[in-house]
């Protein structure tokens, strides 16, 4: 048997969601060192021993100053994935990013080809999403 990751030993997980789109201002507006400190001490003392943050969303944005590999989330307010990840490792929380890789509305705005097409030349559906181009996978669009 070969050996385990820590992801595989790891028990609590927490996933936190952050989907925010393009008109959404003041993104992160309150969140401070402090705030972020008082949020990964509440996640530890649950019990909690991973925590998967938003790095990319998919609407295509960046939480983090993201120039020029990425889109910045335009609301942006601070560097929210710099203050999560060093307040999760303050408390010896293990940090995992939360990337969108399969589609998002972005790239259907800026890159239209770049979305995954079946012969007949439908979109496929990219997920859970209400916007066009990110259908769920068992459904097509024209």
């Amino acid at each position: 048997m070969t050996e385990q990751t820590w992801h595989h030993r790891t028990y609590r997980k927490l996933h936190l969601d952050y989907h925010q789109p393009h008109w959404m201002s003041g993104v992160a507006e309150a969140m401070t060192p402090e705030l972020a400190a008082t949020q990964a001490r509440m996640i530890r003392d649950s019990g909690t021993e991973a925590v998967e943050i938003f790095v990319h969303d998919h609407h295509g944005f960046c939480f983090f100053p993201a120039e020029p590999w990425g889109v910045t989330h335009p609301g942006l307010t601070c560097d929210y994935v710099e203050l999560m990840t060093a307040a999760l490792g303050a408390e010896g929380l293990r940090t995992m990013a939360y990337m969108n890789v399969f589609t998002n509305v972005h790239l259907k705005e800026t890159h239209p080809d770049w979305i995954l097409h079946v012969p007949d030349g439908r979109r496929i559906g990219g997920g859970w999403l209400q916007y066009e181009g990110a259908f769920p996978f068992s459904r097509l669009q024209k």
